[in-house]
């Protein structure tokens, strides 16, 4: 059976209660540092790079860590990712966006906000069964449609080979781009940026195997933490508001009566030696 652990501490320390290359995937949602409320400060790249720096401990070697961010500091938290992780042929750095098409109302001069991008730091399962089938065609033009070929010649200056390929029946593999409805109001849990629990299938499918370790380092309101019990993953989450931690600990124990067991009850609060 899946089980999972919540954590009362501040990230850093309490990723430091972790040992070292315990953790299959990081798959986490950390402050954008906007400023533009009260629980959103302002941070900079030394934050995203201490924190990062940890999960890099936890870790096990190259494996994933995907990470929601700002649209206007997006350079921060990829930034911390190349300095702590590199950009290897072994751990790539991809970007992906979660479509949600539910802007903040209009403001004279910008676009409206309809996305929200996340950095891929290692190799993902683009292909598995559980991804393939949360992308599965919606319409017969794209099951039905024509296989993409590119011949030799057209390749031929830029050392490309010839293919072809033809849609899987199941879906298409894991792409840059997911679409979710964002259903703010409607899944409400007092969390004020909590993602959709969609959101989590996809990115967790992509990461993790049925039966790893999954941790989100800023747990808030535990939809990451819901997706990965249902997806038969262990799941560790971390948040320094006790609040949070107490409502993502009722919602995963309401999944876990269906799906799975809690373990470590009374791990918080974490204990920091001085």
């Amino acid at each position: 059976m899946s089980t999972f652990r919540l954590i009362c501490a501040d990230v850093i320390d309490g990723l430091r209660t972790l040992p070292d290359a315990s953790i299959d995937a990081v798959v986490a949602d950390p402050p954008y540092g906007e400023n533009v409320a009260a629980w959103d400060r302002n941070i900079g790249l030394d934050f995203h790079v201490a924190w990062i720096t940890e999960t890099q401990r936890i870790l096990k070697p190259n494996a994933p860590l995907i990470a929601f961010g700002s649209r206007r500091r997006f350079d921060l938290l990829m930034g911390g990712v190349r300095i702590v992780r590199g950009d290897s042929a072994e751990c790539p750095i991809q970007m992906g966006v979660w479509n949600h098409r539910q802007g903040f109302a209009h403001t004279s001069g910008h676009l409206r906000p309809e996305h929200e991008p996340f950095v891929v730091s290692g190799l993902l399962r683009v292909d598995s069964e559980e991804v393939r089938r949360i992308r599965e065609y919606q319409t017969p033009h794209n099951l039905n449609r024509n296989p993409t070929k590119r011949s030799a010649a057209s390749g031929m200056a830029r050392g490309l080979k010839a293919f072809t390929y033809t849609p899987d029946t199941i879906g298409p593999i894991g792409g840059t781009t997911f679409d979710a409805s964002r259903n703010k109001f409607a899944a409400a849990t007092g969390h004020p940026s909590q993602k959709p629990v969609g959101v989590g299938y996809y990115l967790i499918a992509l990461s993790s195997a049925p039966g790893q370790i999954v941790c989100d380092p800023f747990v808030g309101s535990g939809s990451f933490g819901e997706a990965a019990l249902e997806m038969g993953r262990d799941f560790i989450g971390i948040d320094k508001d006790a609040g949070y931690i107490d409502g993502a600990r009722s919602r995963l124990t309401d999944v876990a009566s269906l799906f799975t067991r809690e373990t470590a009850p009374d791990e918080i609060p974490v204990e920091v030696p001085a």
